[in-house]
């Protein structure tokens, strides 16, 4: 999400020396959109525009406010108008950028970024803004080297922090991210943006304590809550609970796989089902998705006070936000309380850092007891609600291809795979693949994901492997794939699936489990560390999770090279999966229904 445009300097004056009567009018629709005014500003505006809109400055602002509320093709009108009467205003092309980005016109937008730094190399803004588009098209290299551009330009520079820290975390350098974050955010520690991305950026951090983490979440949630009010739900007695799950995931992404069960199988009895779809890019699992729920809620454009305000509005009982931190986070919605009962699942790895929030689900062997036990400013923020036996339940795709027929000839190499993101691959990570494959001589390992359809990602990767003494040429690294299926089909020529850590796989999991290949996996002292266990003890497997570094080497090594112990797990292993709890779609709603009740009546509601 862009800025606000920056405000126009006071150095234009009236007759009597004042700022003139434009820039005085730009300010004024400026704290209209900060104060969460967005109708107000476009009015202001719009009327602006009409009495003589000449001033690109209006032109820009607009198309930034209708940027924002995602009418892309009328924000489009107003940066192409500010470019025309601003030719060479760098800001007006940035703003352009930024808008045919959105619409999905890459190159165009590319080219408007470009001519906008070269028309002023000194703005950092629009430095930083070329960065996050060339990030997001997987041009790291360039990606960085543009955000520090802008950091040399301006050091104090938050959103090339922000930018900057996404692009090193893509490329697998999470101790990187955090040391730049935290040094910017210690020197400005009432920053929200700051306190939220070191959170974040902390989950991937191999060196970052559990304790550390929630502390950091807790910080976030402190600063947030001293700004917003919380709002007066509207509880209600009722026969029938009505439940929001709140995403910008119901569409192509992991949590769909996840969120399918509750939309499905939820008793419709005891509750009715709200999808809130909080982002504007649907596709066709959104579409499969949307007849499964009572109520729809296309919410994208809203800002998190209308969308408080809506969830209010709407009499939702118990809000259930699926998302945390990333990306389309709207965790300012639960912070202004609009629901009598708030809950986070499934999208996050960890808490959300705000005490507005009342539970988070989990299960014993994620968030075991001692969780409980950790000091005040340690713990979650919310009260942890163990959803045994496991805090998920895995819907596969119906179009995934049968497990293949490992059956090695003389001589072929073993295949560990891993698919997960680079971003998870840490320097503990790759001590434990380089130890593996020390162990497993002549052995291979495939690492898919789509930073590795990138050169430079992968010449640093296979570096990164060449210092541990491990050749290169042992490891294999492939992107994207143009399916799901073809994406599920890479497991067929895998031997062992081997997990990331400190944060482990979730759907990836799942994925090499029902395409019959055993994971490998490591349990630690956090959520996102031991859902490897959870998964793998759920399907009768808990000897495949180690609590070690050394553990998961000896463990990974002695299956590779025993060849009857490795065909046995993988015999029959779609099915011992189709049985286990974690695809059992009614007993998990069932025992989802149980929690979200117990939770309505703890909050003094009576029963639901």
């Amino acid at each position: 999400m862009p800025r606000p445009p920056r405000s126009p300097r006071p150095s234009r004056r009236g007759p009597q020396g004042r700022p003139d009567r434009a820039e005085a009018q730009i300010r004024r629709a400026m704290a209209m959109f900060t104060s969460g005014d967005r109708g107000g500003c476009l009015a202001l505006l719009q009327r602006l525009i009409a009495a003589g809109g000449g001033d690109s400055r209006l032109h820009r602002l607009a198309a930034f406010v209708l940027h924002d509320g995602r009418e892309y093709d009328r924000a489009l009108y107003h940066a192409e108008k500010a470019v025309a009467l601003n030719p060479k205003g760098s800001q007006a092309r940035t703003m352009l950028g930024i808008v045919l980005d959105s619409m999905g016109r890459g190159d165009e937008a590319l080219a408007a970024m470009r001519e906008a730094v070269q028309l002023n190399p000194r703005d950092a803004e629009g430095w930083t803004t070329l960065g996050s588009a060339l990030d997001g098209r997987d041009r790291f290299d360039e990606s960085i080297e543009a955000h520090r551009r802008a950091l040399s330009i301006n050091p104090g520079h938050t959103a090339a922090v922000m930018n900057l820290s996404l692009a090193l975390l893509a490329t697998g350098r999470a101790r990187e991210a955090v040391d730049l974050v935290r040094a910017h955010a210690s020197r400005h520690p009432g920053d929200e943006r700051l306190a939220q991305r070191l959170a974040f950026c902390l989950n991937y951090d191999d060196r970052a304590t559990r304790g550390e983490i929630n502390a950091a979440h807790r910080a976030w949630g402190a600063l947030v809550e001293k700004r917003v009010r919380p709002m007066t739900p509207r509880a209600e007695e009722k026969d029938v609970l009505r439940i929001g799950l709140m995403s910008p995931d119901f569409r192509r992404h992991s949590v769909s796989h996840f969120v399918r069960p509750v939309l499905e199988r939820l008793d419709r009895g005891r509750f009715e089902v709200h999808a809130l779809f909080t982002s504007t890019r649907a596709d066709e699992v959104t579409d499969s998705l949307r007849p499964l729920a009572d109520a729809w809620h296309d919410v994208g454009t809203l800002t998190e006070t209308e969308l408080a305000e809506h969830v209010r509005g709407a009499g939702i009982d118990i809000l259930v936000d699926l998302c945390g931190h990333f990306a389309g986070s709207r965790l300012g919605v639960p912070a202004r309380k609009p629901a009598p009962v708030q809950i986070t699942w499934l999208g996050y790895p960890g808490t959300t850092g705000l005490s507005r929030v009342d539970a988070r689900l989990v299960d014993g062997l994620t968030d075991p007891a001692w969780a409980d036990e950790l000091p005040d400013n340690e713990r979650e923020s919310e009260r942890l609600v163990r959803l045994d036996p496991c805090f998920l339940c895995y819907t596969p795709p119906a179009d995934a291809p049968e497990p293949g027929d490992r059956a090695r000839r003389d001589g072929e190499p073993i295949t560990f795979v891993s698919f997960n993101d680079a971003k998870k691959i840490s320097p503990a990570t790759l001590d434990m693949f380089a130890g593996v494959l020390a162990r497993v001589e002549g052995s291979r390992l495939v690492l898919k994901c789509g930073a590795f359809g990138v050169e430079s990602v992968k010449q640093r990767f296979a570096g990164e492997f060449e210092t541990r003494g491990v050749d290169p040429a042992r490891v294999v690294f492939e992107g994207h794939t143009p399916s799901q299926a073809d994406h599920l089909a890479g497991y067929r020529g895998a031997d062992l699936a081997l997990d990331t850590f400190p944060y482990g796989g979730t759907t990836t999991t799942c994925e090499a489990l029902w395409m019959g290949v055993p994971v490998i996996s490591r349990a630690g002292q956090t959520h996102a560390s031991r859902v490897g266990l959870s998964l793998l003890t759920n399907i009768g497997l808990p000897e495949l999770a180690a609590d070690s570094q050394q553990g998961f080497v000896d463990l990974a090594a002695s299956i590779a090279l025993d060849p009857d112990r490795l065909a046995a797990l993988r015999s029959g292993l779609r099915g011992r999966v189709a049985r286990s709890p974690l695809v059992d779609a009614d007993g998990f709603a069932g025992r989802f229904a149980d929690v979200c009740a117990a939770l309505w009546e703890r909050a003094g509601n009576g029963p639901g």
